[in-house]
């Protein structure tokens, strides 16, 4: 497999363009909907197809839910990651979307690449939210399917997953490849896009 980038210099994240992409396509923000951190299929498996194969046949980006999460992110991700590189002395690059390999079914939107082997995800916390996290210092569960499906996509051996909340100190924390979980994933992605392709030749059909 091969990524697929597409600069930032081409399309910006939240564009018509950005949305245009991700149409019908399975990304690394909802891959908690296909799978377990165990490996299992999820619950909302079914449901999660259904949208996919709407946006498919209508033509439109529909998830509105992750629409709004998203600007509310996209706020302090330039803060966040400018903050980060200053912090660390690296750099981040953005871009506006990854697909696995030259057949483009799925992808991720990530807040950055970092030189060829890594990469950065940022999320806005409030305050309780932070304190919690940084008391536990690791990655919330939450994240895991997202930054474990982002390594998968681009083909990278570890990923910064920073927590960030104006006025607090930020959590960073450097995650690796869960191969076993990835093994799995790749295998349900294949399976679940095929599935997706029937469905909607079916529906086509009706």
């Amino acid at each position: 497999m091969t990524p697929i980038i597409i600069p930032h210099s081409e399309i910006q994240q939240g564009t018509p363009e950005w949305k245009h992409l991700k149409i019908g396509k399975p990304s690394a923000s909802n891959f908690k909907r296909l799978i377990k951190a165990n490996g299992e299929p999820s619950e909302s498996r079914t449901k999660y197809l259904h949208e996919l194969a709407h946006e498919i046949l209508s033509g439109k980006f529909t998830n509105s839910f992750a629409l709004s999460a998203f600007k509310r992110g996209k706020e302090m991700e330039p803060e966040s990651r400018t903050t980060f590189q200053e912090e660390f002395f690296i750099d981040v690059t953005e871009v506006a979307f990854v697909f696995a390999d030259e057949r483009k079914r799925y992808g991720c939107s990530p807040d950055g690449l970092i030189y060829d082997d890594g990469g950065f995800e940022t999320k806005d916390a409030i305050p309780q939210i932070q304190l919690e996290r940084l008391a536990k210092n690791k990655l919330p569960s939450e994240h895991f399917h997202q930054v474990q499906g982002c390594l998968h996509v681009c083909q990278r051996e570890y990923w910064w997953f920073r927590s960030y909340c104006r006025g607090m100190r930020p959590l960073n924390i450097k995650v690796y490849r869960d191969e076993k979980f990835i093994r799995a994933l790749r295998v349900e992605l294949e399976v679940f896009c095929e599935q997706l392709d029937e469905y909607v030749e079916k529906c086509r059909a009706a």
